[in-house]
């Protein structure tokens, strides 16, 4: 069965990895992927926190049978500043910016044989 939860402080180790660790859109200029992990990992956590204190809900983390497969996370532009630095410009402040969705390559694959 698929279920679809809010992001909170007790699913957040629910985001799928490559999710849970990626800071791409939450920071600006030159990115380095050389962080450690443990601290990506505690930073997302962190601008998560921020964002549902600030906004409320940002993001989804969809289960089946219990197993996470997928993760969604939005939020207005302001609290994506890499979104600034692209060509497109800045959104306009009443919109949304969908950062990210992902799904489990292995439940891609498994959905394509269906």
């Amino acid at each position: 069965m698929l279920t679809i939860e809010k992001v909170n402080r007790d699913n957040f180790k629910d985001v799928p990895g490559p999710c849970r660790y990626c800071l791409y859109w939450q920071t600006s200029g030159p990115f380095d992927e050389k962080m450690l992990k443990p601290e990506m990992e505690q930073r997302k956590r962190e601008w998560f926190n921020k964002v549902i204190r600030e906004l409320g809900n940002c993001g989804f983390v969809a289960y089946l049978s219990g197993f996470p497969i997928g993760f969604i996370q939005y939020a207005p532009a302001k609290f994506f500043p890499r979104v600034g630095e692209y060509a497109s410009g800045p959104l306009s402040e009443d919109s949304v910016f969908l950062a990210c969705l992902y799904i489990a390559n292995k439940i891609r694959r498994n959905i394509e044989k269906d």
